[in-house]
């Protein structure tokens, strides 16, 4: 293959990769919006990043179970990634307990968010 032929077919590559990898960033997207709630707490809260996820999904769903959290939260879970949901869920329950919410959990089932109408008063303000 000649050199011109060789930068052709490179360059085709490349477009063509770019338009994949715009394909699938704009299908990400579309996720995120079918997964997490349009909802952004306060900064004073003190939710990581993790968290506000976690809020974010457990806003939009009456019922959240584990495995969406664990994918949702990591695309290489960490070892025992239910213990690390379990972690970010209990800091999660501290710190919006004062503005009226709460998470209960369905064993092997998932969580739910108790008080999402208060939750989203304290957001409002």
């Amino acid at each position: 293959m000649s050199a011109a032929a060789q930068s052709t077919f490179d360059r085709r590559i490349v477009e063509r990769l770019i338009a994949e990898r715009d394909a699938a960033r704009e299908e990400v997207r579309a996720l995120r919006r079918m997964l997490f709630a349009d909802v952004v707490p306060p900064e004073e809260w003190g939710l990581c990043r993790q968290e506000i996820m976690v809020l974010q999904m457990l806003m939009r769903r009456e019922l959240v179970p584990m495995e969406a959290l664990v994918a949702a939260l990591w695309l290489d879970p960490p070892e025992a990634p239910e213990q690390s949901v379990f972690v970010h869920i209990c800091r999660l329950r501290r710190k919006i307990r004062p503005h009226g919410g709460g998470i209960s959990a369905t064993r092997r089932v998932g969580y739910r968010l108790t008080g999402k109408d208060r939750l989203r008063e304290a957001m409002a303000r």
